[in-house]
């Protein structure tokens, strides 16, 4: 199943979820409202399978892992179950809870481990598949997945406006995070400081920074290193930008919650 990729779902994907969902006997009648954190596996552009989250903070309800019949037992179900970690984590979020009545072996052997139904936070709790959705037998798990090794392909990585002309993509870690930009001509961050020291290298364009009295521009194959709380400001010549940066500690800021 190398050819099967996994991306975000949009509202042209929302009948063909309810659909895999309906099919595998899993709700389906709230998707619409959170479409936005759906994914879905593509195998020749035929989405055979699908996974939902509800992010709430630093935690997130994993709900609605199905895969087509005649794609299960072919590696789709841990694609998506990696590729909704990926989706969690660049959110922030840390620890994911699930309820299920028929894949608590599946789970339990991807260190998924029981909860009891009165130690659930209370925004799992209010949730529509808690309440309405699912039955009272539904088995509650958990798992901490801040440790875990997660994955971003290409299809996941959407970018979100960072400041007028640029847009990025944050990937966080619990102490570390790496930041894409891609930047229009003109774009410019204005003087700032922050507590994250910050190590960036542009892969295409360049970057001049004003440092003190000074600029400092950086080209193709170059690197900058920025001590925490160095008072700076970036902007874009007159060349579109691309540009990669280290930090550390993370930048909350950048973590993409919506």
């Amino acid at each position: 199943m190398n050819d099967v990729k996994i991306r975000g779902a949009g509202l042209k994907d929302d009948a063909r979820i309810r659909e895999l969902l309906k099919d595998a006997g899993l709700p389906f009648e709230d998707v619409t409202a959170h479409l936005h954190d759906f994914l879905v596996a593509e195998d020749n552009s035929t989405i055979v399978g699908t996974v939902g989250l509800e992010p709430y903070g630093d935690i997130a309800l994993l709900r609605s892992l199905a895969v087509e019949a005649s794609h299960r037992n072919k590696g789709v179900g841990r694609k998506l179950y990696d590729g909704v970690v990926a989706h969690a984590r660049l959110k922030g979020v840390k620890r994911l809870y699930l309820l299920t009545t028929t894949a608590k072996r599946m789970f339990r052997d991807l260190g998924f481990l029981d909860v009891d139904r009165d130690q659930l936070p209370d925004e799992i709790r209010k949730t529509d598949e808690f309440q309405k959705l699912c039955p009272e037998t539904a088995v509650c798990m958990s798992k901490d997945i801040e440790k875990d090794i997660y994955y971003v392909p290409r299809s996941m990585q959407n970018l979100i406006k960072s400041v007028p002309g640029a847009n990025m993509l944050a990937v966080p870690l619990e102490k570390a995070m790496l930041t894409y930009f891609e930047i229009a001509p003109g774009a410019r961050f204005d003087t700032h400081n922050h507590e994250s020291e910050q190590i960036t290298y542009v892969i295409e364009g360049r970057l001049v920074f004003e440092i003190d009295d000074r600029m400092v521009s950086v080209g193709p194959g170059e690197i900058i290193a920025i001590p925490s709380n160095v008072t700076h400001a970036a902007f874009a010549g007159n060349e579109h930008v691309r540009a990669v940066d280290a930090w550390s500690p993370i930048r909350q800021e950048f973590v993409q919650k919506e």
